[in-house]
C-alpha cells in the first residue's frame, strides 16, 4: 500500500447533460465528444437518434432496444473500452431508470411478487443493480458523456400584451442525485442553451453557453493542464472558455449569466454587468418586450450603453 502524487490526467471526464426533449442533448453530447477527440462510440437507446448526424460527426454506433436493463449499458460499456473508444455517448441513462425494463419496471415486478407489496424490499433489490451500473460509468478507461430526459412543465410567459407559453425541463429522470457521479453536470434549455448546476472544472461557473466542439477542448485542456499558471503553456489558468461571440447566447435574461466577450477590445461583458446598472423603467421595457440576454446584449452594444436611447427604440418597437 502506497501514495503517490495526484495527477488530474489519470482520470476521465465524465458529463452529463439533461434537458427537455429537443433540446440538443444528443446534438450537444456529439458536440463535445468531437472536441474532447479520439474513437467515439455511442449507446443509443432513443431509437437510432444519433445516427441522424452521422453526416455531421464522426462515431461509431450501438442500438440498444428494450428491455434497457442496466446490464446492457453495462455490457455495451466494457465492449467500448476493449475497442479501444476514447469517448462513450450514453444517450440516454434515463431508459436505464424509466424506460421498458428499466430500474422503475423492475422494482414493480419485484414489489408485485412480495408478498404484502414491500416497496422497501423491493429497493433493496434494485439498489444494487443501480450503484454497479454507476459505478461502471464513474470506472471506466473511457472519457463517458451521458444525456438524460429531464421532467418537462410549461410555464406562461406574459410580455408585450401577448402570452407565450414556454417548454422547460426541471429534475433529470434518473435516480436522484445522479448528478453528484459526474465532473460536469449541464442542463440545457430549449434554446439549446447551457448552465452548469455542478462543475468540479470551474469552468462554466455562473455561465450560459451553447455546447460546441470547443467545450469538449476546453475540458480536456482542464483535464491535461498542470497545476496554475497560462493556459497555453499548458497550464491551469482557464480563460478561452469566456471568450464567445455574442451570437453564442440565447437563454433568457433571468436566468444567464453567461459571459460575453467582444471581438474589439477584449472586455468582458455579462449580463449581470447589465443587470446591475440598468434602470427600472429599463428592466421594465426588456420584460415587456420578452427580450433574450442575446438581444438585450446586442441592443445594449448598439446603443453603447445608453439606456435612454435604448428605451426609445423599445418604445418605437412597442408601438409598431
Amino acid at each position: 500500500m502506497e501514495f503517490k502524487k495526484a495527477v488530474k490526467n489519470e482520470s476521465k471526464l465524465r458529463v452529463a447533460i439533461s434537458g427537455a426533449s429537443g433540446s440538443g442533448k444528443t446534438y450537444s453530447s456529439l458536440q463535445i465528444a468531437t472536441g474532447i477527440g479520439g474513437k467515439i462510440a455511442v449507446i443509443d437507446t432513443e431509437r437510432g437518434s444519433a445516427s441522424l448526424y452521422a453526416d455531421v460527426f464522426n462515431f461509431d454506433v450501438l442500438n440498444v432496444e428494450p428491455p434497457y436493463t442496466p446490464e446492457k449499458y453495462v455490457e455495451a460499456l466494457y465492449v467500448a473500452e476493449s475497442k479501444g473508444y476514447s469517448v462513450v455517448i450514453i444517450d440516454s441513462m434515463t431508459h436505464a431508470w424509466a424506460g421498458t425494463g428499466g430500474l422503475l419496471d423492475m422494482h414493480d415486478a419485484i414489489q408485485k411478487t412480495n408478498k404484502g407489496g414491500n416497496s422497501f424490499t423491493a429497493w433493496k433489490e434494485i439498489t444494487p443493480i443501480q450503484n454497479r451500473f454507476v459505478d461502471a460509468i464513474v470506472g471506466s478507461r473511457c472519457h463517458i458523456i451521458a444525456t438524460m430526459r429531464s421532467k418537462q412543465d410549461y410555464i406562461v410567459d406574459q410580455s408585450n400584451n401577448r402570452t407565450h407559453i414556454r417548454k422547460v425541463g426541471l429534475a433529470p429522470i434518473q435516480r436522484e442525485g445522479i448528478e453528484y457521479e459526474f465532473t460536469t453536470y449541464i442542463e440545457i434549455s430549449q434554446e439549446h442553451v447551457a448552465v452548469a448546476t455542478k462543475d468540479r472544472t470551474n469552468i462554466f461557473d455562473g455561465k450560459c453557453f451553447i455546447p460546441s466542439e470547443e467545450t469538449g477542448k476546453t475540458l480536456f485542456k482542464w483535464l491535461n493542464q498542470a497545476r496554475g499558471g497560462d493556459p497555453e503553456r499548458g497550464e491551469n489558468k482557464i480563460t478561452k472558455f469566456t471568450n464567445v461571440t455574442n451570437g453564442d447566447i440565447g437563454n433568457d435574461s433571468s436566468n444567464c449569466k453567461a459571459n460575453v466577450c467582444t471581438d474589439v477590445n477584449q472586455k468582458i461583458l455579462t449580463i449581470n454587468d447589465i443587470a446591475k446598472v440598468i434602470t427600472i423603467e429599463l428592466k421594465q421595457a426588456f420584460s415587456r418586450n420578452g427580450l433574450t440576454s442575446k438581444q438585450i446584449m446586442d441592443l445594449w452594444e448598439k446603443c453603447a450603453g445608453n439606456q435612454q436611447e435604448i428605451i426609445e427604440k423599445l418604445r418605437i418597437k412597442e408601438a409598431a
